[in-house]
């Protein structure tokens, strides 16, 4: 209540990404190397500030070290261990990446789990008429 749309965004994408039902964040389709890989990103719509995590093996919630990035990096999308660096530059949570793995996935000998949703997003306007999107996957 009275938040951004940055803030509702981040919050909405965290609930997907904690939610082993999802393929975002924590409990993700496990990638090729039998890994969770995250990607996020935020933007605001009124200043186009944006921000992106790439390739994120050590972070549960990627869409909230996206939003640090929009407002904390020069740049607006870093990946793996740029990523992790930044992240340990901000004190921002941190985990090791087998703690991303919900159950064991399927193996690339089995062929892609098609039965996950690919990707989370959410979009908000605030009560100043701002507008925001986020992403997870």
């Amino acid at each position: 209540e009275g938040g951004t749309a940055v803030d509702a965004v981040e919050a909405a994408v965290r609930v997907l990404e904690d939610n082993v039902f999802f393929n975002a964040g924590y409990g993700s389709v496990l990638n090729r190397n039998g890994e969770v890989e995250c990607g996020a990103m935020i933007m605001e719509g009124h200043t186009l500030n944006n921000g992106a995590v790439i390739s994120g093996r050590h972070f549960k919630n990627p869409v909230s070290l996206s939003k640090e990035i929009m407002y904390e990096s020069s740049c607006c999308a870093l990946s793996g261990d740029g990523a992790l660096e930044f992240a340990r530059e901000k004190n921002f949570p941190i985990c090791k990446p087998e703690e991303l793995i919900h159950t064991p996935g399927p193996t690339p000998a089995d062929g892609p789990d098609t039965s996950r949703t690919d990707t989370v997003a959410a979009v908000a306007i605030d009560a100043n008429g701002h507008l925001a999107c986020a992403t997870s996957t």
